[in-house]
């Protein structure tokens, strides 16, 4: 485990807990289902590059798509 994946994926997880907290809080779906997907990303993914890559899209989606 590189220093550069053990960054990312904290940081992944600290974005994945705050998204968390605030679809549950304010009952939204999508920042909920993000939050967990952001928690879970580095579990399956082993690239930095790739968690980088899938963590911005992930935040793009939070973004973009209101329900």
């Amino acid at each position: 485990m590189s220093e550069s994946f053990l960054l990312v994926s904290i940081l992944s997880g600290v974005l994945g807990m705050s998204f968390c907290v605030f679809g549950r809080r304010q009952r939204k779906p999508v920042p909920f289902a993000v939050g967990v997907a952001l928690g879970v990303s580095p579990y399956f993914v082993s690239d930095p590059l790739i968690l980088t890559g899938v963590a911005a899209c992930l935040i793009a989606v939070a973004y973009f798509v209101r329900v």
